[in-house]
């Protein structure tokens, strides 16, 4: 690792102790705006998630009843995850809001949405090799 580099990591790492030690602002004080503006806009964004995970979840069925593969079959659980994260989402914002699905819950989520992504990125036909070039012919 450079030298350079670590000066700016070490910058970047100790620079909110210092701040908070001098009574400065933090560098990220400056994105409040930003965060405001993205917090009001929560609800229907998180109702457009919602609904695009839902058409998603369609289209990967629709092609999984067209391909019987069960690739595509992973895929669609991956997107009925999210379908089902999503919801969980709105429905927090109706009922105990913040409280109804927490950060933990929604950690356990993706992470079974990577894991069944990964799945199916490396799956594979019972017999063939998953490199083989000459599977298909």
């Amino acid at each position: 690792m450079k030298l350079s580099s670590i000066f700016v990591l070490s910058i970047i790492f100790f620079s909110p102790f210092v701040a908070a030690q001098e009574g400065m602002s933090y560098a990220w004080d400056a994105l409040r705006p930003v965060s405001d503006f993205a917090l009001q806009l929560d609800a229907p964004i998180k109702w457009f998630v919602f609904l695009l995970a839902l058409g998603i979840l369609g289209i990967s069925l629709l092609g999984h009843f067209k391909s019987k593969s069960k690739r595509v079959l992973i895929i669609s659980f991956a997107f009925f995850l999210f379908a089902l994260k999503a919801f969980f989402k709105v429905v927090d914002i109706y009922f105990s809001p913040g409280h109804f699905f927490s950060a933990a819950a929604t950690d356990a989520a993706d992470f079974l949405i990577m894991l069944s992504i990964f799945v199916a990125i490396f799956y594979k036909r019972k017999g063939t090799k998953f490199f083989d070039r000459d599977a298909g012919k």
